[in-house]
């Protein structure tokens, strides 16, 4: 998400790889990353600490484990099928359950708790079975 006020002052993102940043943090809400682009953003930003937690970051650690710091983004090629479903029929949830995979439980638990680390070790162990 982006706050736009004449030029772009803030950007939103979500924080990629955080767990391998801080391993003890619980982010299963989910944790921002803010960008300040300007003057106006580190304003903005002083004022957010007094009512956030926030921890200041090195530039290279959030580029490395969110690419769209680095590059464009790759839509996805079902993108332009799943617009004109929606234009055609208004209806979100109809025209987004085509293209979402269902997960059984055990695969959203295990996905949501697991830190980056052990997920990338079960990986290796299936793709070698």
């Amino acid at each position: 998400m982006r706050l736009e006020i004449d030029t772009l002052i803030l950007q939103w993102e979500i924080f990629f790889g955080i767990n391998n940043v801080y391993k003890n943090l619980d982010a299963h809400k989910g944790v921002s990353l803010c960008i300040a682009n300007s003057q106006k953003g580190k304003s903005i930003m002083s004022d957010l600490k007094q009512k956030i937690d926030v921890k200041i970051e090195n530039p290279e650690i959030a580029i490395k484990n969110n690419t769209n710091l680095s590059g464009t983004s790759v839509f996805s090629k079902n993108r332009e099928e799943f617009f004109d479903s929606l234009k055609l029929t208004n209806n979100f949830k109809e025209s987004i359950t085509p293209f979402v995979r269902k997960r059984n439980k055990l695969e959203f638990l295990i996905r949501r708790n697991l830190n980056e680390d052990l997920k990338s070790k079960i990986k290796r162990i299936i793709k070698k079975n």
